[in-house]
């Protein structure tokens, strides 16, 4: 853990938004044998520091100072979309303080992690999650519905030291939870611990739209194969020992993840 003066601006002191912008920072980290989660967590404060617009109140004031931005937000700093316009070409953060959790890739903003248009991805942040709950993944495509989840559940396969693609209906928070890990990269090949009904998940007819499959090899690679070099994601290794985890162990994953 640490704290972390950014910076100040008591030399415009009276003449505009002041006080140490600063910055909380900590952060976890959990291996369960070959299997290692981080995360981290920021807290910033003060962000609109060295904000100032023009003013004047009859009677009482009058401030024929130039504009400037929240000092965060001034050319060269950043982008973001939580922010307000006071006019004159000044511009603050809709909140003078804020969270900021990150996994090992992601960064998101607590309370606008549903802040996305059609041609965006939806990154929901990972700190946290054992509360938001699903949808999970960039398209919300792993759902858990009380309407949905005992007739015709959001369903995929999953892998550990004792089955290889066994069918998994996601009826259950954890459900959800293995299913998004096991989602990150493309299904194991097939071997001798597929249990019967289980199997790599060909679409019927080895076609979905307009795209059609040869057969498993397309979906579920041999991981050495040329396929799986190419089309494989770039987890692979993660996921591959993650599956090569005992269904005790995986759990404990997910109890983590619940936890954070």
């Amino acid at each position: 853990a640490g704290y972390f003066i950014v910076e100040w601006f008591r030399q415009a002191r009276f003449s505009g938004l002041v006080g140490d912008t600063s910055l909380w920072a900590d952060q976890l980290k959990l291996k369960v044998h070959r299997v290692t989660l981080g995360a981290a967590y920021y807290h910033w404060q003060n962000l609109n520091s060295g904000a100032r617009t023009p003013s004047f109140v009859p009677g009482q004031s009058a401030s024929l100072l130039p504009g400037q931005s929240a000092f965060l937000l001034r050319p060269g700093f950043q982008e973001t979309n939580a922010i307000y316009d006071l006019g004159s070409g000044v511009y603050v953060f809709r909140k003078n303080e804020f969270d900021l959790p990150r996994n090992l890739v992601d960064d998101a903003l607590v309370g606008l992690q549903g802040l996305a248009n059609g041609k965006e991805f939806r990154t929901p942040p990972l700190m946290g999650i054992g509360k938001v709950g699903p949808p999970f993944l960039h398209d919300a495509r792993v759902f858990l519905s009380k309407f949905t989840r005992d007739t015709y559940p959001a369903g995929t396969v999953y892998s550990n030291s004792e089955v290889t693609n066994a069918p998994l209906a996601i009826r259950s928070f954890d459900d959800a939870l293995r299913a998004v890990i096991e989602m990150h990269d493309l299904p194991a090949p097939d071997d001798d611990k597929t249990p019967a009904g289980g199997g790599c998940p060909v679409p019927p007819g080895r076609r979905a739209g307009e795209i059609r499959y040869s057969g498993p090899d397309d979906i579920c690679p041999p991981y050495t194969s040329a396929v799986s070099q190419r089309n494989r994601s770039e987890s692979r290794e993660v996921i591959r020992r993650f599956r090569s985890l005992s269904p005790g162990d995986q759990q404990a994953v997910i109890e983590f993840l619940k936890q954070i």
